[in-house]
């Protein structure tokens, strides 16, 4: 009983000083370790050779998930570039490479190198998924069996030696559209180039 009674102690006293401010520190999470994925929604559509290099994209999360143990909510934004961006022309297969740096939410944050892949779900998201706050109970869901994830048509998925993936196709012109929920990765992919 006394035990009890101690340990209880302690958790009012920690609770007490780690809350004694009257605010709450954005938590941030330590840098993305192992093979991540992430399913999102982009902000706007992008378009390999009419979306420029070093053009800022954002993405929604479209459900909870872990990182790193830290629980990133649903729609938590993530904030990147085009590092690539070629259309198809005869002599040249078409070129994208999207990377996220960041992810931020109401009360954290996260520094994230995280790239597009050629994994998308045919299902057009929920209207929960593109409104803020307007989640429902928080899940958080391994990709697998969360979502039936396609491949992009005719779109291959290179990453070079410094770590670029880049989706190439010889057929068409890469498309990004807005409202369709598309997969960010970390994991090594089945090509490598140098």
């Amino acid at each position: 009983m006394l035990a009890r009674v101690l340990v209880a102690s302690l958790m009012i006293i920690v609770a007490c000083s780690s809350g004694s401010s009257g605010q709450q520190q954005p938590r941030m999470a330590a840098p993305v370790s192992g093979a991540q994925e992430f399913p999102v929604v982009f902000q706007r559509s992008v378009t390999a050779g009419k979306t420029p290099v070093g053009t800022t994209v954002q993405a929604k999360l479209s459900m909870a998930t872990l990182l790193n143990g830290i629980v990133v909510p649903q729609n938590a934004k993530f904030s990147g570039e085009i590092v690539v961006s070629q259309a198809r022309t005869k002599n040249q297969a078409s070129r994208l490479s999207l990377r996220m740096d960041s992810v931020s939410w109401e009360n954290g944050s996260a520094r994230v190198k995280v790239f597009l892949s050629d994994r998308f779900s045919p299902r057009i998201p929920e209207p929960q998924y593109l409104q803020p706050g307007k989640s429902s109970a928080p899940e958080v869901s391994h990709l697998a069996t969360a979502e039936p994830w396609e491949k992009m048509k005719d779109v291959d998925s290179e990453r070079t030696s410094d770590g670029v993936v880049t989706l190439v196709c010889k057929q068409h012109t890469v498309k990004i559209y807005r409202y369709i929920m598309y997969v960010l990765t970390t994991g090594d992919l089945a090509q490598t180039v140098k």
